[in-house]
């Protein structure tokens, strides 16, 4: 389930069926955009490299100068040229692998699924929210409940408190602490990032916050 507070922030509040995030990310990695399942916070980027030598103006009323700047628009374009292979490989390498893992989670989700139906295993339900710009999280809360079906429920009420929140979402406080108790939920994993504005405009980059 989506849905997006009083203030605006983003949720997904999710029952879970796979053991595992998908690890192998053909589409992502290859443009260093490898998306871990952890809170992280966007940071201004700075500049790049190019940018950085863009500023340094050459002359180009010498002959010298003008050399320089036409080999420095061929290094970049060979660079261009080696990424792009590079992107190509890594994708025939890492297709497969993925393929693979896609398997893998759907015959360990249907084992999962049957274990939770019986009760063997507890159901987990994920509490995730989302910074304005990208799909980089900003609060990641993990619940565990005994019993599929009472996980969709726990799922729908966690929704329904989002929903009308205006505050981060916090498991330990009192206030949730009776739908815990009527759930008979725990909270296995809690993580939440603060609250940073990110701006409309501007590249972003996301770092994991460091544990205190």
């Amino acid at each position: 389930m989506k849905i997006t507070d009083k203030t605006g922030r983003r949720w997904t509040v999710a029952r879970r069926w796979s053991p595992w995030r998908r690890v192998v990310q053909p589409i992502n990695i290859p443009f260093r955009g490898y998306l871990r399942y952890g809170v992280t916070v966007p940071v201004p980027r700075g500049p790049s490299r190019w940018e950085r030598r863009g500023r340094k103006t050459v002359s180009s009323e010498s002959f010298l100068g003008a050399v320089a700047e036409f080999a420095g628009e061929i290094a970049r374009g060979l660079a261009g040229l080696v990424w792009l292979v590079a992107v190509v490989v890594g994708w025939l390498v890492l297709l497969p692998c993925a393929v693979v893992e896609f398997c893998a989670q759907v015959v360990a989700g249907v084992v999962l699924w049957l274990l939770r139906l019986t009760r063997c295993v507890r159901s987990r339900v994920d509490v995730v929210s989302h910074y304005p710009r990208g799909g980089a999280i900003s609060s990641l809360t993990v619940l565990t409940v005994s019993g599929f079906g009472e996980a969709g429920r726990l799922a729908r009420a966690v929704a329904e408190e989002r929903e009308a929140a205006r505050t981060p979402f916090d498991p330990h406080r009192p206030e949730f602490a009776a739908l815990r108790e009527k759930f008979g939920a725990r909270v296995e994993r809690h993580e939440s990032g603060p609250v940073v504005a990110v701006p409309e405009r501007g590249a972003l980059r996301y770092v994991r916050p460091r544990a205190e």
